[in-house]
């Protein structure tokens, strides 16, 4: 199932397209995790800068690059000002698109135990306890 296209990622997160157009299918902040059709949001931290792993996101099959400086490859990348806040700009857009209850849990201790009871219950309350998601662990 696609994720969307980069056209469409560009205008959710203000980015420039610059290359073709392409769906992806999912999104990957690692290039030794990415899948062909993945996008890549290249990151960028105080000692490292991930735009500099483009070409290896180009050889695994990325769909394409989000990334703070257009790069020279052939990959298909959306320019931003800062990919991490177009992450989550592209993750609050993307959650938008679904009419799903979330149920959060915090605290110090018990965080597991009652998200596993919740989960429990919830399926057992469902004709279709699959939808019911719940972190492993």
């Amino acid at each position: 199932m696609s994720m969307g296209t980069l056209t469409m990622l560009a205008e959710s997160v203000h980015g420039v397209l610059i290359g073709a157009d392409r769906p992806f299918e999912a999104v990957s902040t690692d290039t030794r995790s990415l899948s062909e059709g993945d996008l890549f949001f290249a990151l960028r931290g105080e000692r490292f800068d991930a735009s500099q792993f483009i070409d290896e996101a180009a050889r695994r099959g990325a769909a394409g690059a989000v990334v703070e400086h257009r790069q020279s490859s052939e990959l298909p990348q959306v320019e931003v000002t800062d990919s991490r806040r177009a992450l989550g700009d592209f993750a609050r857009s993307w959650r938008a698109g679904f009419q799903l209850p979330v149920i959060g849990v915090t605290g110090s201790n018990g965080k597991t135990t009652v998200k596993e009871l919740i989960a429990a219950i919830l399926r057992a309350d469902t004709s279709r306890p699959e939808d019911v998601l719940a972190t492993t662990g």
